[in-house]
């Protein structure tokens, strides 16, 4: 039966690949016949379908089909987990990918939120989300969202980053469940701010900084009534989060590595933010940037901001851009790098991320590049990107796997000169909307950064551009 498919699957030898496809294709057809269907059925079906590499969608759709039609008491990981195996191994069919999900969804007898998530997940995850498939989750995402007690808001975070990441797929259910997530974040919100009346002057709101690119301590960029946008020098580090945000685990964060910016937020911060002490909301950070790398970095000023700013990003609606030198001369035409990123351990126990099968999918986009020479001739490249996505280190995976790593980043390939000591990565560009009209940040390259390019020499006219006012548009 097809519960025992994964053991059929796994018997496969090197030489008998026929017998193994047999054998799972016989447990595919016995999917229509059984009448007390459990999830771990077709799931087990599926990991035994790419144990025995039967890539086509003949062995997987069938089992998908006879699942939905038998399955009387769907919990909603079962759709999520036979999804995950066709997403895993990248056997791309979009009329597979959806037929799981999108029966199952309509027959969920108790839906909630983490299970329409999860029911999303397991396709998107492939990056062949079918839109059949994922817009049927927002009537069964409706009542969550109305529920009483409410939702936590990282449940109600789950659905939106699962349409996310399905892409165009995903769009049109997208837009209405981002407006009902955003009513039920305000009412916490406001709950949430409620407590400390009078604790926050909500009419600061001014760009006044105490420092500059050349500052070796934070300081306050843009101050708004519900965020801050704040500078991060180099050798300063985020080391909260809350375990499930993509952009909370983007970063390096090995203890000990560097100041603790969190640290500085309560010292200077605490008299006037709402979330600053807060360490279950990551003491108002909504994303982290590694210890070497300097620029902006948002931070919540209350609830309302925390929680709106964090449905933005799951959305993926936070406009990020970087500037990077990195070896080589890059292609000059604007391109995508979507390889997916796996976190594994490297040596030393250090983290770091690497393109693999089971990878989570990662976007970074090019925007524009200046050739420049080094002292010794070296090609380098000065380029602007954008990340779509927030995997860790993904910017310094993503150009390293390429042929093209940053310049003193030896984890990934770089080499150290002694006219660049650090990393050569600087986050130059935040823009979001949270409700309250656009905010836009700009960052200007760090000091150190600033004096590393003054050492190269421009291999043509246009790659003198004034980086140092407008680091992401250098005309």
């Amino acid at each position: 039966g097809p519960a025992k498919a994964r053991t059929l699957g796994r018997a496969e030898t090197p030489g008998e690949p026929a017998a193994g496809r047999a054998r799972v294709a016989a447990a595919a057809r016995a999917a229509h016949g059984a009448s007390d269907f459990q999830p771990e059925g077709p799931t087990n079906v599926g990991w035994a379908r790419t144990a025995a590499s039967a890539r086509g969608p003949q062995t997987f759709q069938p089992t998908g089909l006879g699942a939905a039609a038998g399955m009387s008491d769907l919990a909603a990981q079962g759709p999520s987990g036979t999804a995950r195996p066709h997403a895993t191994q990248s056997a791309s069919n979009p009329r597979t990918a959806a037929v799981v999900p999108r029966a199952p969804l309509s027959r969920l007898l108790s839906p909630t939120l983490q299970g329409v998530g999860n029911a999303t997940w397991g396709p998107s995850t492939g990056g062949h989300s079918h839109a059949l498939a994922v817009e049927e989750t927002l009537p069964e995402a409706a009542p969550g969202l109305r529920s009483s007690p409410p939702p936590a808001p990282a449940e109600v975070l789950a659905p939106v980053r699962g349409l996310s990441a399905a892409g165009a797929a995903g769009a049109r259910a997208l837009g209405p469940l981002l407006e009902a997530a955003g009513t039920l974040m305000e009412r916490q919100a406001r709950r949430m701010d409620g407590r400390f009346p009078g604790a926050q002057q909500h009419d600061r709101c001014d760009g006044s900084a105490s420092g500059g690119p050349a500052s070796a301590t934070p300081y306050v960029m843009l101050r708004r009534p519900h965020l801050y946008v704040l500078w991060k020098p180099p050798g300063w580090t985020v080391t909260v989060g809350n375990g499930e945000d993509d952009d909370l685990a983007s970063a390096d964060t090995t203890p000990g590595s560097g100041s603790p910016l969190q640290d500085w937020v309560m010292g200077q911060l605490g008299s006037e933010s709402l979330v600053a002490e807060d360490a279950g909301a990551a003491h108002g950070f909504l994303h982290r940037l590694d210890c070497q790398t300097s620029g902006a970095i948002l931070c919540a000023r209350t609830y309302h901001g925390y929680f709106l700013a964090s449905l933005q990003f799951a959305a993926r609606r936070v406009r990020k851009e970087y500037v990077c030198l990195c070896h080589g001369w890059l292609c000059a035409s604007p391109h995508l790098f979507e390889a997916p990123l796996l976190v594994v351990h490297a040596a030393g126990g250090a983290k770091c991320s690497t393109l693999g099968v089971g990878g989570r999918p990662a976007r970074t986009e090019l925007h524009w590049v200046r050739h420049f020479r080094g002292p010794c001739g070296t090609r380098l490249s000065l380029t602007a990107v954008r990340l779509h996505t927030g995997r860790m280190h993904q910017i310094r995976a993503h150009l390293g796997s390429a042929g093209h790593p940053l310049v003193a980043d030896p984890k990934y390939g770089g080499r150290l000169f002694p006219w660049c000591r650090r990393v050569f990565l600087h986050a130059a560009r935040l823009e979001l909307d949270i409700g309250a009209g656009p905010l836009a940040a700009r960052s200007d390259l760090a000091e150190d950064l600033v004096q590393a390019l003054e050492v190269l020499g421009a291999s043509c006219e246009r790659a003198r551009p004034s980086l140092v006012v407008l680091p992401c548009d250098p005309g």
